[in-house]
């Protein structure tokens, strides 16, 4: 707890002193259940990322604060829900793997049969998992490690006349289905959650991905296209283009210079007007040749587009206007950046 108290104030010394800083709605507390909350400024707050709890969006609105929906918090909901139809075949399969696990957890000794199995059958040596209720992740690894260790874990159960809990054919061909139905989807979330910091930009590529990977492939099982159409159905519902939130994650991928291909031309358009406006806004100096922008924020604003507002600038000019459809169109011509090992607020930074 020493070495914790220096890092927490550290920490809560650069938010207060940030010029802006994000938001979200988690909160955590001491063992002794103090909660902990800053007070932050929330003229500094540009942006607040939350669930889709009515409260929530509601108190967002009442504060008037721009908020942002969590697309990791939509993609669990998609996936539970897709795995919590009623489907009676589902929850006996998926019942049966954490049977197999518990029993498996509460016992060296069978821990020990298991990895002489494993070492007998050229299997990967690993202890079977439980799942974790609050994510489909979870579930997905219980799922995957008990059918690669499938013939391990009967060869220690059946020595043992432990033969009840063997899963049976119909729920071993039900595991199958939901792996090969979310296999994707969890294979990309790990190499999202990679990305350090997680940005706003990954939203529309990602559920562009999805909108391929997710379309059933011919000769499928039932159950997997029943999977896969209801994940698509929930991403693509809170993901329609019509929204302001596609409007914004649309801008946002536009910005990044790694899934510059993946923007439109409307895109550019509203791009380019926000530019203007900005120009319009903003009290200070601007130097469209080097694109920087010195300015002050001097009213108390609840929301991006209020901050623009509070900041003033001689009326832009048609050259100026001309040289921002320059900048822009100098931006979209320059090669895209490689995705792996980038860091597109780096690249902006020496851009």
């Amino acid at each position: 707890m020493n070495n914790i108290a220096p890092v927490y104030g550290t920490i809560k010394q650069e938010v207060a002193t940030a010029q802006f800083y994000a938001a979200t709605t988690d909160m955590w507390s001491s063992r002794t259940w103090t909660a902990y909350y800053w007070g932050l400024d929330e003229a500094k707050m540009s942006t607040i990322s939350t669930d889709n709890a009515a409260s929530i969006i509601n108190a967002c609105r009442d504060g008037g604060w721009n908020r942002i929906s969590c697309f990791g918090h939509r993609l669990n909901l998609a996936v539970v829900n897709a795995l919590k139809k009623g489907d009676k075949a589902i929850d006996k399969a998926i019942s049966s793997c954490q049977k197999v696990a518990t029993h498996f957890a509460h016992s060296h000794k069978k821990s020990r049969l298991l990895e002489a199995a494993q070492e007998e059958l050229y299997l990967p040596k690993y202890h079977l998992l439980n799942e974790c209720p609050t994510g489909w992740g979870s579930k997905f690894t219980m799922m995957n490690n008990f059918l690669e260790q499938e013939c391990a874990v009967g060869k220690v159960l059946s020595a043992d006349k432990n033969t009840h809990l063997i899963p049976t054919g119909e729920d071993l061909a039900t595991l199958e289905a939901i792996r090969s139905a979310i296999k994707h989807v969890a294979s990309f979330t790990d190499t999202l959650l990679g990305e350090d910091p997680v940005k706003k930009s990954l939203v529309q590529p990602t559920v562009m991905l999805f909108n391929k990977l997710l379309v059933p492939e011919e000769g499928c099982v039932a159950l997997t296209r029943q999977i896969k159409s209801s994940i698509l159905k929930c991403i693509s519902k809170h993901h329609q283009r019509s929204t302001d939130d596609w409007q914004l994650v649309s801008k946002c991928s536009f910005l990044d210079p790694r899934f510059k291909p993946t923007h439109n031309e409307s895109v550019t358009e509203i791009i380019l007007r926000e530019c203007e406006q900005l120009a319009s806004d903003v009290r200070g100096t601007i130097t469209l040749e080097s694109a920087t922008i010195s300015c002050t924020a001097s009213a108390k604003c609840k929301s991006w587009e209020a901050y623009l507002n509070a900041l003033t600038t001689p009326a832009l000019t048609t050259a100026s206007s001309d040289r921002l459809s320059k900048e822009v169109s100098l931006y979209t011509s320059l090669p895209t950046v490689a995705k792996k090992d980038s860091d597109s607020l780096t690249w902006w930074s020496q851009h």
